[in-house]
């Protein structure tokens, strides 16, 4: 019997004790939703409002459940899948059973779309000149452009003094040596032609005869301002007897 009344007396004293707690846990207060904000490119849906209790309340979209990231008393935020197509949906908020304990909320989910292109803004202040970079290789030869059309023709220049024509040239020949000479292998034979008083050499030659007709020319230049030089050699190898030439200058005034 005393075991029984102090049986008894443990369970009046728990439930005396047991039924403040629960009064503390439970509200009484109205579950509010204030705004629901969308975000597509986060993929969540955040849910704020008032007195949604201190453990996490239960969202549904419609009639579908969503699944819960984080949770207050004001704010929810929970997973909204890319597949929900844009739309107007009905939220509710649950912490409950009763009528306080629950709200709901419609809320628009867009995407973002891009709107219309903002007027240019204004020129930004010239950076710094930068590094001039290396050469570069020298490119292909383009192909002749065609020809530019003939200019005009220019003015007459002045007359020129009369240079005498070609009665005032006159050719002069001299034979060297003489008489003739014999040169030795390897040897040379020199000739000269000289012009007249007043004239000037403007061109030479020479003719060979004897044994220098078997000789090679090594020089035929103007000697001085007046004569005419012509150099021959022996490469026969052997001597050269009779060798003999007829140098040639051609005269013109000296002025």
């Amino acid at each position: 019997m005393w075991h029984s009344a102090s049986r008894l007396f443990a369970i009046a004293v728990f439930v005396v004790c047991a039924t403040p707690l629960a009064e503390a846990q439970r509200s009484d207060q109205q579950l509010i939703v204030l705004s629901a904000v969308a975000d597509r490119t986060s993929q969540t849906l955040t849910i704020r409002g008032m007195n949604f209790g201190s453990s996490v309340p239960s969202i549904w979209c419609e009639e579908q459940s969503m699944t819960v990231i984080t949770g207050s008393a004001t704010e929810v935020v929970v997973m909204l899948p890319s597949t929900v197509p844009d739309g107007t949906y009905r939220l509710t908020v649950a912490r409950g059973k009763g009528a306080v304990d629950r709200d709901t909320f419609h809320v628009a989910i867009q995407s973002p779309t891009q709107g219309p292109q903002g007027p240019p803004g204004a020129d930004g202040a010239p950076g710094p000149v930068g590094a001039p970079g290396p050469a570069g290789a020298n490119g292909a030869i383009g192909p002749m452009g065609p020809m530019g059309p003939i200019g005009p023709a220019g003015p007459a220049g002045p007359a020129g003094t009369g240079g005498g024509g070609l009665s005032d040239i006159e050719v002069l020949s001299t034979l060297n040596p003489s008489p003739p000479v014999s040169v030795a292998s390897f040897g040379t034979l020199t000739g000269t032609a000289t012009c007249p008083a007043g004239k000037r050499a403007i061109a030479g030659g020479f003719e060979s005869a004897g044994g220098a007709v078997q000789m090679l020319p090594t020089a035929s230049f103007p000697n001085t301002e007046s004569s005419w030089r012509v150099v021959l050699r022996n490469t026969t190898g052997g001597s050269l007897t009779n060798a003999q030439m007829r140098v040639h200058v051609v005269c013109a005034p000296a002025s």
